[in-house]
């Protein structure tokens, strides 16, 4: 290694780190020279890699080349030392005489932490060969770090890459990976530069090769995006293309960039005396979308057309909604109002309202009375109820537009839920449920002696093993929100170990009156959007582009940040009231349920040693004629295989198998699967213990093993599933699987 003479030095680091043998009085009272020559004969006499570590941090400290040193410790056994090494040649680069050749030969290092290392000191080298070198990284095994690494990095060396570009230093060919990531980690700006330039040279194939029309969708410019619009509606495309075209005009619309020219020419997609791309359902779906996005009002009476009829299916009817939504104005809402007649069908007048209320309130109050008044079921109440006050003031509205007597109190239950969940602040509407079905208030608040009482009668008379099967109720949704070992939702507070944290009459407290003692970190955020939604739910996550928001029932919603109007911090999403609807042992026994959990017995699912979270999938006939084989290979994220939960202890009970079946009658079940995945975090034999099945077919990872009580298979450290296939003409009452050398997940 040679070092170049010119240019200035760094200056020395606050925190490098001296050898130990040299003393701080030494080094504070010796002049430079003596130090350096002190520092000189120490490392001479070491041979630890550690050791001379520390001296290359002095000597950094001190503002003294060593390259022979340092390219010693570059290629040092311990990947710790090489990648402390690494970092040093980003201080000393300037000095150096070809520091990218060192690091050239670190991104290639097995290590990810020399990777990593590496290609942070590219950084501070502001050249096309540090950028090329950067993106090269992407072809080696990635994590989270190393990706976060070369974001921050190709947006150092943005300007110098974008150069590269332009002058065709750098070539896309064979690097489609590479130019992906970094037109996605780079300003917008600077990404539609390059994709322009880059498109010049790389024409889109008919079969949408490539990442080509994805990337328009992200970053291209308008010129971009013309050309990706010609191609789809000539013809250019070929159906699956075609479909990520509009897809990718789509994301665009959202970003606020179109084509330049007239985008009416997306009407011949509809022309029915042509071959029509419409003819692919996904296409329809996003065209339709796309006319929305556009603000094509002149597409509204085809729009109408879709949205009225019961033909096509519900994703094509769902989008020509939402294309009248996002159109708006006199014109849409002229063409919603015939749809929410009573002589429309049921699906399309539901549409049409919520449609419809988007747009006016108002206008859509008198029909969405009609269909909650009609609606005997509450969980479909409950449906539209959530979806209509979903949009912003609908809430007010409805509260002044419904009738103070005679509302069916299915109805009323489902509106005062969805009133009060996710954080909302609805009291008018609250109190016109309440007076309107004869209903008591929320719950009366009940003194500390009282629930002092409470709860000395929950440890008394309250059933832990009952209070679970409440728990589990779909219409109390609690499942839904919460965890218990890893099993269940993700909305509110987990809930493994607060029996054992927590005193009875605290949880009595949180149940009935959940915005009092509210968790850090669950406060609902309350969003209303400029497009005229009324969004809340917790906080996911949330960048300079975006945030997530989980709602009460477990969804997740990405909003723009650029089409936020409000954003208020609201109360819990657990609404007030919940158990209201159940009698008084049933609520004992709840409370005592949520008491015993994280204690040891039963109700400890602290432990992973056990399986709760299960796949199950039918083997019917037309399956059965392929073999056990065809059910195996089918992926678990399939939509074959089927979530089941089993209780705290780990039973997966009958009720649970037997609902799989559901639907499914008709083509003679002759099985159930149910599959879990665990991972062994040493190669060796695994013991598990089976419960409930006597005998039972059962495959580990595809291959067959004997399975009673007790079985014992060979496995090698890392992730696997079981699988366990049960005659349904004798399922068993409950199937509980455990393993003291295996972590069961929750899949």
């Amino acid at each position: 290694m040679s070092v170049k003479n010119e240019g200035p030095a760094p200056a020395p680091l606050s925190n490098a780190r001296g050898a130990s043998q040299l003393s701080s009085r030494q080094i504070g009272t010796a002049s430079r020279t003596d130090v350096q020559r002190a520092l000189a004969d120490w490392t001479k006499r070491q041979t630890s890699e550690k050791a001379l570590l520390q001296a290359l941090w002095m000597y950094q400290g001190l503002d003294v080349l060593e390259p022979k040193l340092l390219d010693r410790l570059l290629n040092a056994e311990d990947a710790h030392v090489r990648a402390a090494a690494t970092r040093v040649v980003g201080y000393w680069h300037a000095r150096l005489n070809d520091p990218l050749n060192l690091l050239a030969q670190k991104i290639e290092d097995p290590n990810p932490r020399v990777r990593l290392e590496a290609i942070r000191a590219l950084a501070e080298i502001p050249t096309a060969r540090s950028a090329e070198l950067a993106l090269g990284a992407l072809d080696k095994p990635m994590d989270s770090f190393l990706d976060y690494g070369i974001w921050l990095s190709i947006n150092d060396l943005a300007d110098t890459w974008i150069a590269s570009v332009k002058e065709a230093k750098w070539q896309a060919a064979g690097r489609e990976k590479q130019l992906e990531f970094a037109l996605k980690a780079i300003e917008p700006a600077k990404a539609s530069i390059v994709l322009g330039t880059v498109l010049e040279a790389h024409p889109i194939a008919r079969d949408g090769s490539g990442p080509w029309i994805e990337l328009i969708g992200t970053a291209g410019d308008a010129k971009s995006l013309q050309r990706l619009f010609d191609q789809t509606v000539s013809g250019g495309f070929d159906e699956d293309a075609s479909v990520r075209g509009l897809k990718a005009l789509n994301i665009a619309a959202q970003r606020g960039v179109r084509p330049i020219e007239p985008v009416e020419n997306i009407g011949q997609l509809f022309n029915t005396d042509a071959p029509s791309l419409m003819q692919n359902r996904r296409a329809e779906e996003e065209g339709l979308r796309l006319i929305g996005s556009w603000k094509l009002e002149k597409f509204i009476p085809q729009l109408s057309v879709f949205a009225m009829s019961t033909n096509g299916s519900s994703g094509r009817r769902q989008a020509a909604f939402d294309a009248l939504r996002e159109i708006g104005g006199k014109a849409a809402i002229s063409a919603l109002e015939p749809l929410t007649t009573k002589d429309i069908a049921p699906p399309v007048r539901r549409q049409a309202v919520l449609t419809l209320a988007a747009l006016d309130s108002e206008k859509a109050t008198r029909p969405a009375v009609e269909i909650l008044t009609s609606i005997t079921n509450e969980p479909s109440a409950r449906d539209f109820w959530r979806n209509l006050l979903s949009i912003k003031g609908a809430g007010p509205a409805m509260a002044r537009a419904l009738p103070r007597t005679g509302l069916p109190p299915a109805m009323a239950k489902a509106g005062l839920r969805a009133a009060r969940e996710g954080g909302r602040n609805e009291p008018d509407l609250v109190w016109a449920l309440t007076r309107g079905a004869d209903l008591e208030g929320e719950s009366q608040t009940l003194s500390t002696a009282e629930l002092t009482e409470l709860a000395t009668r929950v440890v008394k008379e309250g059933d832990a093993a009952r209070g679970e099967t409440i728990f589990r109720r779909k219409e109390l949704g609690c499942v839904t929100c919460h965890a218990i070992g890893g099993i269940g939702g993700k909305v509110g507070p987990d809930l493994t170990s607060i029996g054992a944290s927590a005193q009875v009459d605290y949880l009595i407290e949180s149940v009935l009156y959940p915005n009092r003692k509210i968790k850090e970190g669950y406060h609902s955020v309350i969003v209303e959007t400029k497009d005229g939604s009324d969004l809340s739910g917790v906080l996911v996550s949330e960048n300079s582009d975006e945030l997530i928001l989980r709602d009460a029932t477990g969804k997740d919603t990405t909003i723009a940040k650029n089409n936020i109007q409000n954003r208020a911090t609201g109360n819990s999403l657990m609404p007030g009231g919940l158990v209201d609807t159940l009698n008084p042992a049933d609520r004992l026994d709840l409370y005592r349920f949520l008491s015993e959990l994280g204690k040891p017995g039963e109700f400890d699912a602290s432990k992973p040693n056990v399986a709760r979270g299960w796949k199950l999938f039918v083997q019917t006939l037309d399956v059965t004629q392929f073999g056990d084989e065809k059910v195996l290979k089918t992926d678990l994220a399939d939509a074959k295989w089927i979530m089941a939960h089993s209780l705290v202890d780990g039973r997966l009970l009958k009720n649970d198998l037997a609902a799989s079946l559901e639907g499914l009658t008709w083509r003679d079940p002759q099985a159930v699967f149910a599959a879990v995945r665990f991972q062994v975090a040493r190669s060796g034999q695994v013991n598990f213990r089976v419960s409930g099945v006597k005998e039972a077919s059962a495959w580990v990872d595809g291959k067959a093993c004997s399975i009673n009580s007790d079985f014992q298979t060979e496995l090698d450290a890392g992730t696997h599933t079981l699988y366990v296939k049960l005659n349904v003409k004798n399922l068993p009452d409950s199937i509980r699987v455990e393993s003291p050398e295996a972590a069961f997940l929750p899949n």
